[in-house]
């Protein structure tokens, strides 16, 4: 995961443009960035993409995602966390940029950090924001967080709603007639049953030595 992601630092022109608090706005720069850059080393492969503010106060570890140690272990598809790694190292406090960002947390204009969910660990992916998630907790303010995930919709039809279907379709069959009530409720079983729900899954590939990734 030592991905160099390639959204562009913030400008100050940018920074002062942006609508206190307007954490919808920055969604919508980062989008656009990325949707422009899709084929310069992103992230975004080709497919289909959510993006929304997420709580903070759901990723347990976030304040302290960046004082993990630089070696960590997941387990793949087990891990269950929900957890945060960051792809960098804890930035200097003392840093020009990480000083500006606490102004900017100070007076409520800090734009929001950004992660990106990755199923086969179970866990988020700080893939924008370091210097801005550790300038939020030195202020001890909240960071506002913009969660990227890939999904495709898929059909899971439960046992047990099938089968309290399949026998309310028993019973009419047999001249056992319905309520209008229990034929209300069939209606909704039947619609639930074949309602797609939407699946956060990510693609990824097997790199050969240092050439051209595979998809697996």
């Amino acid at each position: 995961l030592a991905h160099d992601f390639p959204l562009p630092p913030i400008r100050a022109e940018l920074l002062r443009d942006a609508p206190a608090g307007e954490g919808r706005e920055w969604q919508r720069y980062f989008c656009r960035w990325v949707a422009e850059h899709i084929d310069a080393g992103n992230i975004a492969y080709a497919g289909d993409w959510g993006v929304e503010m997420i709580a903070a106060r759901t990723i347990g570890n976030l304040r302290d995602c960046l004082d993990e140690p630089a070696a960590i272990q997941k387990t793949w598809m087990l891990n269950g966390s929900g957890d945060c790694l960051a792809l960098r190292a804890r930035p200097d406090e003392h840093e020009g940029r990480v000083k500006m960002w606490r102004k900017q947390a100070r007076i409520g204009r800090l734009p929001p950090i950004v992660v990106w969910w990755i199923s086969g660990l179970d866990c988020w992916v700080l893939i924008d924001g370091h210097r801005r998630l550790l300038a939020a907790v030195l202020e001890g303010r909240e960071v506002e967080v913009i969660g990227v995930y890939s999904f495709h919709d898929i059909w899971y039809p439960t046992e047990e709603a099938i089968a309290k279907i399949e026998l309310e379709r028993a019973t009419r069959a047999r001249g056992g007639a319905l309520t209008e009530r229990a034929q209300i409720e069939l209606d909704r079983r039947l619609v639930e049953v074949h309602r797609g729900y939407r699946m956060w899954r990510t693609r990824a590939w097997a790199r050969v030595g240092r050439g051209e990734g595979r998809e697996g």
